[in-house]
């Protein structure tokens, strides 16, 4: 929808510039293009440039809330899990370490937003992921630790694209990866959740 959106005021900021320009500057035979072509290619410039300001506002204003949404949910499964530590299981442990190093992964790739990535940060990321990943030899349900292996796979993607970029690139390739990468990680972290602290069908709020 947003897309649909930004391509319909796209045009007609383009429209507005042709319309500008020709007002400006109209096309002669006599007198020749010059002047139209001038001012609409600054025009189109101007434009094209606000467009690309405000689909980077946008892709910036959505890789934060989600940010938000995985600290708040993070901070809730802390809460609960200082309430239920004594109920800890084998698998649920498992669980545990499996979010948190995905979770430590999702933040140390977040510097790339702000241009601070390290080759040092992709030891960290490979050593956290291959640490916990035989973690999810203890989970009952494949279908999680699946989900998990992608988490795994797609963090190494970024983390090598990120190393053979340059520093002015790195904020473009965690604005394109954010919100799937971050989607994948809030998924298992809601499986977790579910697993540790499952709903008591007879229990009323």
């Amino acid at each position: 929808m947003t897309t649909a959106i930004l391509i319909l005021l796209y045009f007609a900021l383009l429209v507005f510039a042709l319309m500008a320009a020709y007002e400006m500057s109209p096309p002669d035979w006599h007198t020749g293009f010059d002047g139209f072509v001038k001012i609409l290619t600054i025009a189109v410039t101007v434009v094209s440039a606000f467009m690309t300001a405000l689909v980077g506002i946008i892709n910036f204003d959505r890789s934060a809330k989600l940010s938000k949404e995985l600290i708040g949910e993070k901070l809730e499964a802390a809460k609960k899990l200082e309430r239920w530590k004594s109920n800890l299981t084998e698998e649920n442990e498992a669980y545990g370490e499996l979010l948190a190093a995905a979770t430590t992964a999702y933040y140390t790739l977040a510097k790339l937003e702000s241009s601070n990535w390290k080759k040092t940060d992709k030891t960290k990321v490979d050593s956290e992921m291959t640490a916990a990943s035989g973690k999810t030899a203890q989970l009952r349900d494949s279908a999680s630790g699946e989900l998990w292996h992608k988490i795994w796979q797609r963090a190494n993607y970024i983390a090598e694209s990120a190393d053979s970029i340059s520093k002015v690139e790195q904020s473009p390739l965690w604005r394109n990866e954010a919100d799937s990468f971050g989607a994948l990680v809030q998924q298992f972290n809601r499986i977790v959740a579910e697993k540790r602290y499952p709903v008591d069908p007879g229990r009323t709020a």
